[in-house]
């Protein structure tokens, strides 16, 4: 297994070369989705628990918990060919991906500074809403409180400054309620966002990218991503088991605890690895389908999509998200409490198809997911407010450890948001 396994960690290595190469020549002439998509699918799916392999050796048996529950090499190679055939069927798509630096440069002639303030008005509303925690409306308060992020990185690139108090701002904002709830994922994403959006403001004006500082940024980024596991798992311990209250004392004293452990050694940065590694739900499925549970052959997608357009009133049976239906159904792990799992987009497509059809499967989802960008850039000649709240989906779409059930729902509720906004406030680029 050895040599076999040195074989697919060089193959994942030159592949991780090629999207950063990638990343390069995309960056010039619009937002790098389908690159960004295919790396987060690969670091979560492939590397990570093939780091666990690497450098966690003692821990890395077949079963153990958060590892793999098959052998690595039965699992990497489905794993690894998803993660190509994911770009391959986005790049079979033509996205005019150009219209993203058109929008940055022509942001004053296509956009009313009014029509970035209505954002906060609505994000603030939603904010508002959220304070009073009522579950019927929850997804509504969550999306509308979104917006107000929007505005802000909107102004961002309405001034095209890549250091203002806009982004600073939303910074801010999110990590307030980071600390607020213990919840750190869409610290990560609005960072994310927010660097690319950086990089096409420079782009827009054709200023030189100073790609050894960007290399820099990426270490800097992987030391933040080790400090921020650290800290998130001593701040929730602390907090949700009730020995302290949640709030900036209390986080403050996780950051001056871990930021003190060494940050150079490997055993810092492995509770985030093992954090990212999705291979270990996905795994997980393969123990149970098909020897006990048959393959479902598009069943729970089908389903999806009806979850997603029809409401509960006329669809009471409809699932729950969060995935504990398809963690109970599709593999043998018990979740305790209010423990939130689920298998994944790799997982529910292998849990449907098996794995030979499933990569056809992530072939075809990387084209949708072209199309439904190049639908939204044609949308945006017409109505550009849509890229301003494009983060409302990028956050969506950004992770692999979900399920069909929450990203088409995501998509099709905030669509259905975003459109009623349009027409309530007549938005057809200008207020």
């Amino acid at each position: 297994m050895q040599a076999e396994f040195v074989f697919f960690l060089l193959l994942e290595l030159i592949y991780i070369l090629f999207l950063l190469y990638r990343f390069k020549i995309d960056i010039s002439s619009g937002f790098p989705l389908g690159i960004i998509v295919a790396s987060v699918f690969i670091i979560e799916n492939c590397l990570a628990p093939t780091l666990i392999y690497l450098w966690d050796r003692e821990n890395a048996v077949t079963g153990a918990i958060y590892y793999l529950f098959v052998p690595i090499e039965d699992y990497l190679p489905f794993a690894f060919l998803t993660a190509q055939v994911i770009l391959i069927g986005y790049d079979l798509i033509k996205v005019p991906s150009s219209e993203w630096i058109y929008f940055i440069k022509n942001i004053h002639q296509n956009i009313d500074i009014r029509t970035v303030y209505s954002l906060f008005v609505v994000g603030g509303i939603g904010l508002l809403l959220q304070t009073f925690n009522i579950n019927a409306i929850s997804f509504v308060s969550y999306t509308l409180s979104n917006l107000f992020v929007c505005g802000l990185i909107g102004l961002a690139i309405y001034y095209k400054k890549v250091n203002n108090i806009y982004l600073i701002l939303g910074l801010t904002l999110q990590i307030i309620s980071s600390i607020r709830t213990g919840m750190f994922g869409s610290l990560v994403v609005f960072l994310s966002y927010v660097s690319i959006i950086v990089l096409l403001i420079l782009v827009s004006q054709n200023r030189k990218i100073n790609w050894g500082l960007i290399l820099l940024g990426g270490f800097v980024a992987v030391l933040f991503i080790g400090v921020l596991q650290n800290v998130k798992s001593d701040y929730r311990e602390q907090t949700w088991s009730g020995t302290k209250e949640a709030g900036s004392g209390s986080f403050y004293e996780s950051v001056r605890k871990n930021v003190n452990n060494d940050v150079t050694d490997i055993e810092y940065y492995m509770p985030a690895i093992y954090r990212l590694n999705q291979g270990y739900l996905v795994s997980a499925t393969m123990i149970k389908v098909p020897s006990e549970q048959p393959y479902v052959m598009g069943e729970t997608i089908i389903n999806s999509i009806a979850n997603s357009l029809i409401p509960r009133f006329l669809y009471p049976t409809k699932e729950e998200a969060g995935g504990r239906e398809k963690i109970a159904r599709f593999t043998n792990l018990t979740l305790v409490g209010n423990t939130s799992m689920n298998i994944g987009l790799l997982g529910e497509a292998y849990v449907n198809f098996g794995k030979e059809i499933s990569i056809i499967f992530f072939l075809l989802w990387g084209a949708v997911l072209a199309l439904a960008e190049r639908k939204m850039l044609v949308f945006s000649k017409t109505n550009p407010v849509i890229i301003l709240v494009f983060p409302l989906f990028f956050q969506v779409l950004l992770g692999t450890g979900t399920d069909f059930l929450y990203v088409i729902n995501t998509i099709v509720k905030s669509t259905l948001i975003i459109l009623l906004l349009f027409t309530f406030f007549r938005i057809k680029g200008k207020i």
